[in-house]
Parts: structure tokens; sequence; C-alpha cells
């Protein structure tokens, strides 16, 4: 799991339910979109976007992890 960077390219494949008073703000499966970043990693991904609540900052986090729910990958 990395965060993601601002200049992030990626298409939205479909987005999951959140519950977000947790912090949660979204659970997206993705596919990057930069020809390097494809021919470099052409399966599908998973971001979850988070807003820690004490300081109102967001963390958009990518992983290869399914199987989890969104609020354990921004734990992690």
């Amino acid at each position: 799991m990395i965060r993601a960077k601002s200049n992030l390219r990626c298409s939205r494949l479909n987005s999951r339910e959140v519950d977000k008073t947790l912090g949660l703000r979204s659970d997206q499966s993705i596919v990057l979109t930069a020809k390097k970043s494809r021919a470099a990693y052409p399966e599908n991904l998973r971001r979850v976007s988070y807003v820690d609540l004490d300081t109102n900052k967001r963390f958009v986090y990518l992983t290869n992890i399914f199987t989890v729910s969104a609020k354990n990958v921004a734990d992690i």
C-alpha cells in the first residue's frame, strides 16, 4: 500500500459505499492511465480516500488488496 501522489492519472472503474462518519470519503477500483504507469502496472488498483477527523487532512491510498475493508486500508 502506498499514498497516491497528487498528479496520479487514473480512470475509475467502480465505486463502493463507505461510512463517511468514520472519515472515509471514497473506495474505488481504478486503472492507471499514464502510458508508463499502465505498462509498469496493468492490473486494477483500489483507491481509498480518507479524511483524518482530528486534523481535517485528506489522505489517498492505493493498494492491490481488495479483501479488507476500506477502514482497515486507511488505518494501516
